[in-house]
């Protein structure tokens, strides 16, 4: 091949070279559809239920976390039906840490175990967005002694019994300690929750706290739950009590849980982005909780 050629095949391969980096000739990037996100989770222990819309939004694709032309919901009818019931939620501003934000808001919905809720959304030039969960019974806490490792004394909480008619996905137990001290001749009141374990990382105590899960139980070590209250007579509480709550979750509600958190391991990691959820014509989820708790001396927990 002669320079003269060699050079006009050079130029005719850097030609399609550029012409392949034109950023409108292919682009992985499918065209941006704009829906209504909805985030909406009853606790039948909670006296206020909230509904939280926002809007998805576009972006580049080298810098996803950075929107593009972003919407914000001013406008919108909001309902849940249930049992021949409708229950109409009022569009309120509360304050965030960047100002202001609206939320839907219904003060003083009982909400039944078995019964069907059903959302419905509507905004101004989307279509109606619905969803729907069952909402489970409560878990009924119980809670005894157990030993459980080397040979080491915990205290075990779980659910006492639950109807059949309404089984929870899901599962959640906190345990706190609570107490009272004098300050500046009030009292004041405060609870520390207490861990399921403690390890050790760059050498360093780290404190590890029950989550979500399928089990229907959960243990705390007893020298911890003392370790708490230790640490609380020190600070100058006394009038000690124990305060145990449990949670049940619906399937709807722990399954976008579980996908929008990861994976419970400290392993694997996620590449794509879930999207995971109930709502028809829209993304998100609807779903609910239900609850119980109690409060013993902490005594009872320890001499068990």
């Amino acid at each position: 091949m002669t320079p003269a050629r060699r050079a006009s095949f050079v130029l005719v391969v850097i030609g399609f070279l550029l012409a392949g980096c034109d950023e409108n000739a292919f682009s992985p990037k499918a065209p941006f559809e704009r829906e209504i996100a909805v985030f909406a989770v009853m606790d039948a222990s909670a006296d206020v239920q909230v509904v939280r819309l926002e809007t998805t939004y576009d972006a580049e694709s080298t810098t996803p976390d950075k929107p593009v032309n972003r919407m914000t919901i001013d406008s919108a009818t909001v309902f849940v039906v249930s049992r021949g019931l409708r229950y109409r939620f009022e569009d309120t501003l509360v304050s965030d840490p960047n100002g202001y934000r609206r939320v839907w808001l219904h003060r003083g919905m009982i909400l039944k175990p078995g019964a069907i809720y059903t959302l419905h959304v509507q905004v101004p030039g989307f279509p109606e967005i619905t969803g729907s969960f069952i909402m489970p019974n409560r878990p009924f806490l119980d809670f005894g002694p157990t030993i459980y490792g080397m040979g080491r004394q915990a205290i075990e909480i779980g659910t006492g019994g639950t109807s059949l008619t309404a089984p929870a996905k899901g599962y959640y137990f906190r345990l706190f300690i609570s107490g009272e001290k004098l300050v500046d001749g009030r009292v004041v009141s405060e609870r520390r929750e207490v861990p399921v374990s403690v390890v050790k990382q760059s050498g360093k105590e780290v404190l590890i706290y029950p989550d979500v899960s399928r089990r229907k139980s959960i243990i705390f070590p007893t020298d911890l739950i003392a370790r708490i209250m230790a640490k609380m007579e020190s600070d100058g509480f006394s009038n000690m009590k124990a305060m145990v709550k449990g949670y049940t979750l619906e399937v709807h509600f722990y399954n976008y849980f579980m996908v929008v958190r990861g994976f419970n391991d400290e392993l694997t990691f996620r590449q794509d982005v879930p999207d995971m959820g109930n709502i028809t014509n829209g993304v998100g989820v609807f779903g609910g909780m239900n609850a119980d708790s109690l409060t013993v001396p902490v005594s009872q927990l320890l001499n068990n």
